[in-house]
């Protein structure tokens, strides 16, 4: 336990402080936690009273307090902390280290002729804050400890016998013959100690700045993301308003149908019935008014209709209506179709890390890059081999074809030629090359696929970055960049990330050659990033890098933050995307490994 931080001495504790220690002596607990070091210790007799002072802190709460009623203006000088006991006001010139008190130059008189203190530290008030702070903070190393069983001996000597701390009396009685040194020569040590352990502190502040630096980004990055997925929230939650909206709408529409074809029934009914009325009324005529030659020549028709009616009266009207009417009611049920879903927000854990498979083949590799059929296309010397993401065979093999570089794009995988300034278009049924004359390359190129159609970026380890229109066979501009360019990838908003082998770092700049951020060896992080090669950058416009001199894949967000290392391998040296996610990573021992990383 650090007892030597208790926070002041006893007699400057009131009852409100004791409360911990006398609720733990209530609950009959003899032992009560160090507010420091949580260690615990036994509780004293008289409780919080008995525990022992920290004048090194109360010296500093003495500097502060003094500099509080220094700066309220009703408080004008030190007074004399004995003479004040007294009811006196007399003006404090002094201030004893030991004692923890400033008193008047009477009351230093006295105090230097009383023998007990008479090794006191005693020194001079000037009156400037400063001075007088910096003077009492000085001294207080230099302050006199008495021996418990000698109280008039100084403690000066350490037995490292017994470790414990001795005055001269004790040296000379109790602990002849044993191994003692001066105390300040042994407490050197232990200032050292001290030392190393503020310097662990520091780093671990600094580990702790960097964690809340980090966070504090992240929190940015999230509420920039939150915006967009409160507009994607509302899109979602309009279009499934309208589905609804829709629903009851079709819902209503079959109320108005269903009433519709009630009203055309009445209507029918109606008509049938006004037919039979005319007919009954024409029929009454005749039985009054007609001709009894012409009465007997509707004997046929009127059998005929009598027949007709009496089947029909078999069954009443009302009965057949009920077996074919229809009734309307309302129950809850599905309103979206089973394909339908409502959008979710989640919160995904941090990623995670699993080398999934790799190959025991091994090949002189150059890059890589994914066709859009899921293809893990590798260019290998002068070779081209496409392999099946599944199982990593190799299914197809192009020859001289003397890729350096590669990158996806929609119609296929382009590439640039080793040698020359050709640009090329890779299926796996055919290969188109194409050369692009204003194209300055030498031996070591960089291509990267742009968002606009056709459009694809160069860049030479000179520096030079064209942006290339494929089917126009045209630059459309280019710019030089002030670093060397190894290997470049571009994000969904068309910015340019370079990797510098030799400056160990990467850049972001925009599609004008202006720098967004970098990353690099000076960069904050545990993780060193040391010769650069492949870079790429996932759906989430996360950036992957093959740091292939420190051995490691790092894992930064869009604004250049560092946010794991994804995995340990010898050598990385080129990265890519697949199409569900998975990191596919080639390295300078030619081995080829699929990773799963969020």
């Amino acid at each position: 336990m650090f007892t030597g931080l208790t926070m002041a001495t006893s007699s400057d504790i009131d009852e409100e402080s004791y409360k911990e220690v006398i609720w733990i002596k209530k609950t009959d607990k003899p032992k009560c936690p160090c507010p420091v070091c949580n260690e615990l210790f036994e509780v004293p007799q008289h409780g919080a009273k008995g525990l022992k002072g920290n004048y090194i802190l109360n010296g500093m709460l003495e500097i502060l307090q003094r500099k509080l009623r220094k700066e309220s203006p009703l408080v004008e000088t030190i007074n004399c902390d004995i003479c004040i006991k007294e009811d006196e006001t007399l003006k404090a010139e002094f201030r004893c280290i030991d004692c923890a008190q400033n008193i008047c130059k009477h009351c230093k008189r006295a105090h230097n002729s009383i023998k007990a203190v008479k090794s006191h530290k005693v020194i001079p008030i000037t009156g400037d804050e400063n001075v007088d702070s910096k003077m009492i903070l000085d001294s207080m190393s230099q302050r006199s400890k008495f021996c418990p069983d000698h109280p008039e001996e100084q403690l000066k000597f350490y037995c490292k016998s017994c470790m414990v701390v001795l005055c001269m009396h004790c040296c000379v009685t109790t602990h002849s013959g044993h191994k003692c040194e001066e105390l300040a020569k042994t407490a050197k040590s232990d200032i050292n100690q001290i030392e190393t352990l503020i310097k662990l502190y520091i780093e671990q502040e600094n580990e702790f700045d960097m964690a809340i630096k980090q966070q504090s980004q992240h929190r940015k990055d999230e509420l920039t993301k939150a915006e967009i997925v409160k507009t994607q929230i509302e899109a979602s939650r309009k279009a499934h308003i309208d589905n609804v909206n829709r629903h009851y709408e079709d819902q209503t529409l079959k109320i108005q149908t269903h009433i519709k074809v009630l009203n055309s029934d009445i209507d029918k009914l109606e008509l049938e019935k006004g037919i039979m009325m005319s007919t009954r009324n024409a029929l009454n005529a005749q039985k009054q008014y007609g001709h009894p030659a012409d009465i007997i020549q509707m004997r046929k028709d009127v059998a005929k209709k009598i027949q007709d009616l009496t089947k029909l009266l078999k069954q009443s009207k009302s009965e057949e209506l009920n077996e074919h009417q229809t009734i309307m009611t309302f129950a809850e049920g599905k309103i979206c179709k089973e394909s339908s879903t409502y959008g979710i927000v989640k919160i995904l854990p941090n990623m995670r890390s699993e080398l999934l498979f790799d190959t025991d083949e091994v090949y002189n590799l150059n890059d890589v890059a994914i066709s859009k059929n899921g293809w893990i296309v590798i260019a290998e010397g002068k070779n081209l081999h496409f392999h099946n993401s599944k199982t990593l065979q190799r299914e197809y093999l192009g020859r001289d074809i003397n890729c350096s570089r590669m990158c996806f794009s929609e119609n296929g995988i382009f590439g640039i030629t080793k040698d020359t300034n050709k640009i090329f278009l890779i299926n796996k049924s055919q290969i188109t090359q194409v050369k692009i004359p204003e194209l300055a390359t030498n031996n070591d190129c960089s291509i990267a696929k742009r968002t606009q159609a056709n459009h694809i970026i160069v860049a030479n380890n000179n520096g030079c970055i064209s942006i290339v229109d494929y089917k126009k066979k045209s630059i459309v501009s280019s710019f030089k960049h002030e670093h060397i360019t190894d290997w470049i990838a571009t994000n969904s908003q068309d910015h340019i990330i370079l990797s510098d082998w030799h400056g160990s770092i990467v850049y972001c700049i925009d599609a004008k050659g202006y720098n967004i951020f970098k990353y690099g060896q000076n960069h904050p992080t545990k993780y060193n990033l040391y010769h650069p090669a492949g870079v790429c950058v996932d759906k989430y416009n996360n950036i992957v890098i093959a740091s292939y001199g420190s051995n490691s894949v790092h894992l930064i967000n869009s604004s250049g933050h560092f946010i794991k290392e994804i995995v340990k391998v010898k050598n990385p040296k080129v990265v890519a995307i697949d199409n569900e996610g998975k990191l596919v990573l080639l390295t300078g021992e030619g081995k080829i490994h699929i990773i799963e990383y969020q």
